[in-house]
């Protein structure tokens, strides 16, 4: 197709709603967050990746619910725990945050909560 084609194709689906970005962020948010347990700022960056406007990132981010949020949180710790075999405490902790801060939890809610599971 000629590019000034592809462009009216482009102008007709996002002026009938078929595209939107918004509406591409929140479902990619609440998706990561549901199914594969993603953090945050794991979203975030990755929504980055895709260049999304740093407005429908902060929409998206606004959808997940912080109950829900600290929840998965707590369960991704705890299933964590299970399989961490180190007994030092204070090394356990360590390694339990790391991972959790790497499916993108924020530092400081995982600091916090590993704090009240001694």
């Amino acid at each position: 197709m000629h590019s000034n084609d592809v462009e009216d194709i482009i102008v007709k689906l996002i002026n009938d709603n078929y595209l939107n970005e918004e509406r591409f962020a929140k479902a990619f948010a609440g998706g990561k967050f549901r199914i594969k347990k993603w953090g945050r700022v794991k979203i975030k960056l990755e929504l980055k990746k895709r260049k999304v406007s740093d407005y429908c990132i902060k929409q998206a981010l606004k959808e997940i619910d912080d109950k829900a949020y600290m929840l998965t949180l707590k369960k991704t710790i705890e299933e964590r725990a299970k399989k961490v075999k180190q007994k030092n405490p204070i090394k356990r902790n360590y390694l339990l945050g790391q991972y959790a801060i790497s499916r993108g939890f924020e530092s400081d809610l995982v600091w916090d909560l590993l704090r009240k599971f001694k």
